[in-house]
């Protein structure tokens, strides 16, 4: 059940598509001959950034011409994901964003947040 939070520009067009196709994207994708997650198993949260600071201009509003469009995905995935299963979410999830071309895959940064022994904390307790 991974949860994925993407975090964009205001400006970034057809937000709610881009969403909507990382979503289907991860449910179309095979490893190993098998579906890399069962269908209705992703959540995708959308979070707009007001105003970003690039090149030491303020920009409040997107001007392709002046700034890239950063896009900062966190992915949080439970310990039913393989290594090699991670690694595909990631590419999927850059792909499906990069797909209309309007965001560049070098200006998506995707930060792993898995839940370790030790370091997750859930039923009331730290789990070990």
């Amino acid at each position: 059940m991974p949860f994925i939070k993407i975090s964009a520009l205001q400006e970034v067009p057809n937000k709610d598509t881009l969403m909507q196709n990382v979503e289907q994207a991860l449910y179309d994708r095979q490893l190993r001959d098998a579906p890399l997650m069962p269908e209705n198993m992703a959540t995708c949260l959308w979070q707009t950034l007001d105003s970003i600071v690039h090149k030491g201009e303020i920009n409040h509003v997107f001007e392709k011409e002046k700034a890239e469009v950063p896009v900062f995905v966190d992915l949080y995935v439970n310990r039913v994901f393989s290594h090699e299963g991670i690694c595909l979410i990631m590419e999927t999830i850059a792909d499906a964003l990069s797909a209309t071309g309007e965001i560049n895959k070098k200006n998506i940064f995707i930060h792993v947040h898995e839940g370790n022994p030790g370091f997750i904390y859930i039923n009331g307790a730290v789990s070990y």
